[in-house]
This record gives C-alpha cells, structure tokens and sequence, in this order.
C-alpha cells in the first residue's frame, strides 16, 4: 500500500532566522531563487523542491521549482509542469490533504513514497526523473492552498529523520514566502527600488562616492546583510566593510539607519 501519511505541523515559536530572513529580504526580486536554493540544500538537505497553488476547483498553478543548479532546474520544472498538467488528479495525497488543510490552522505534512505508488501512471512521472520520496508541506490561506514538494533522487538515501522533522516543523513558513514571491512577481511588485536607479541616486549626490562605493550602500538600502553583499558584489565580506566605512565617513552618517535617510532625502 502507498504511504500516504499525513500529520500535522508542530506549533513553534523560532524559525530558522538567517535563512528566513534572507529570504525575507529577497522577496520580489531575483535573489529569491538564490536564497532557496541555499535554504533547499543548508536547511532541509534536499535534492530539488516545487511549488503549486490549489484554488477551490482549477488544477495546481505551478509557482516555481528549483533544485542544486540549473540543469537541475530546467529539468524539475519540466517534471513539475507536467505534474500540474496531467498527474495531479491522481496524487492521492493531495486528494487527502486538501480537506485536512482547509478545516486547519496549522500546515499539513504528506510523505509519499515513490517506489510503493500503485498507480503506474502516476509513479511513471517520478520514474522518469529518477525521484525516490517527496515530502509535501500543505498551508491554507485566503480560500487557497499552497503545496510545497521536497525531493529526494534515487541515487541519494531517502529523507532521514531529523530532515523529515525540520521539514514539519519550518516547511510552512517557506511555503509562505513562496507564496508571496509568488504574488510579488505576478502583480510586478518590487520588495526594493531597483538597485541601479539607488546607485544613479547616490552617484549624482556631491558626496564623491565612487561607483563601488554606491554599489554597497545600494545593497545596504535595499536591506542586505554583509554576507549577502559580499555574494553579489563578488568582494569578501572584509572589503564590504571598508567600501562601507568609507562611504559612511563621505555622507556623514553611522549607520544603516543614517543611511536609509540621506537616500530618502535625495528623492525627488
């Protein structure tokens, strides 16, 4: 018999702040991705994960995919479209879940156990991609369901314990901000001003900030983290900190803060 066995979420006060909150900050913007693919690997070890809307009747909106690169990425979004397209009226789990999540304040977790499927037709999609498990985090809200899948391939083990847990407990907060990237780029929502046009902003100031200079205060307005910089930038984080030491001692200010003003005063 397939394992179809659901539960529910944990209720839990902490999430894993660093990663959500990089991923906070992302929301809207092309760094997303980048964040959840670190979140997808880091925190709940993986292989590749996808994400549905489930309205009241239509089939599943596919939201978006990702797994360790962009091979990878092509190919699970090709499986998750075909399973929005064709398969989903044969996921038993979802059948189930559905009723459980809208009755439920709390996120429904679902395991399906690829290789005990029953129905051929529907264990070939996962076949066919070489997927082993899929553990699916379902969380109601505003009359809809978000259904966030994580996956494992055959050539790795299947989710071990304390992943299976991790996922229960943390998987409704990230299939919650799936969600709203979601509606973000569906109504053409940026979460920050672009960060060329800051840059532009600050380099026609008087303050003779040079480009890299603008470059990391920009990052810095639009809410990164050192880190986070350093990444985009492409510099270490210890040459984050001199362009910002630098830049601050030009404009005049101390902090994050101080800066986040003196943009704003620039506005027109």
């Amino acid at each position: 018999m397939e394992d179809n066995s659901l539960m529910h979420s944990s209720q839990i006060s902490a999430t894993p702040a660093p990663v959500a909150s990089n991923l906070i900050m992302a929301l809207g913007t092309p760094s997303f991705y980048y964040e959840l693919r670190s979140a997808l690997s880091g925190l709940f070890r993986a292989d590749f994960c996808s994400a549905f809307l489930i309205g009241q009747s239509a089939a599943p909106q596919y939201l978006l995919s990702i797994g360790s690169g962009p091979v990878v990425d092509e190919t699970t979004a090709k499986a998750a479209r075909e399973y929005a397209a064709h398969y989903c009226h044969l996921d038993f789990n979802l059948k189930k879940a559905i009723p459980y999540c809208m009755k439920s304040d709390q996120a429904v977790i679902g395991r399906l156990d690829i290789p005990n499927i029953l129905d051929p037709e529907f264990k070939s999609v996962y076949d066919r991609y070489n997927v082993i498990e899929r553990i699916s985090v379902y969380i109601s809200h505003s009359n809809n369901i978000t259904m966030l899948n994580f996956y494992r391939f055959d050539k790795n083990s299947c989710f071990e314990r304390d992943q299976v847990e991790c996922i229960s407990a943390y998987g409704d907060v990230f299939a919650s901000l799936i969600s709203k990237h979601a509606e973000f780029e569906a109504a053409k929502i940026p979460r920050h001003p672009p960060v060329a046009h800051i840059v532009q902003k600050l380099l026609g100031t008087d303050m003779r900030l040079s480009p890299r200079e603008a470059q990391i205060c920009a990052l810095i307005i639009t809410g990164r983290n050192t880190k986070q910089i350093a990444r985009i930038a492409g510099v270490s984080p210890e040459t984050v900190i001199t362009y910002r030491r630098r830049a601050y001692s030009k404009v005049g200010v101390a902090d994050r803060n101080g800066m986040e003003r003196f943009y704003d005063g620039i506005q027109p």
